[in-house]
């Protein structure tokens, strides 16, 4: 007897990066980074929350490697804020969508981090 399981996601993330740049901030060069990240129905494609997450990183050298370089550190700190917010609206998504076999409202949660 051949027995399978089958997994299906409720929800997936998506990502985009909108803003990577290298600036000059009180002479001194900053990388900017800018992560748009989306939870999505994955029944309906309908997103279910979307925030930005930014992250600054201030270098002591002006070349763009090292600019470049720079952004790893808070885009590897911003990496878990990006896991435990998918989790956390996932989570609330799920408690708030209706019975199977009902189509639930459209509905955005958005929210920017300072």
């Amino acid at each position: 007897m051949n027995s399978r399981r089958v997994f299906y996601a409720e929800f997936f993330p998506g990502t985009q990066i909108p803003d990577f740049q290298g600036e000059y901030r009180d002479g001194s060069p900053v990388a900017v980074f800018c992560v748009s990240a989306k939870l999505l129905d994955a029944l309906s494609g309908q997103i279910v929350a979307a925030r930005v997450f930014d992250a600054t990183a201030r270098t002591d050298v002006s070349e763009t490697a090292a600019v470049v370089q720079s952004s790893e550190t808070p885009l590897s700190q911003m990496l878990p804020e990006i896991v435990d917010w998918t989790l956390t609206e996932g989570g609330r998504a799920r408690a708030a969508a209706p019975p199977t076999g009902q189509t639930p409202p459209p509905s955005v949660n958005a929210s920017r981090t300072p």
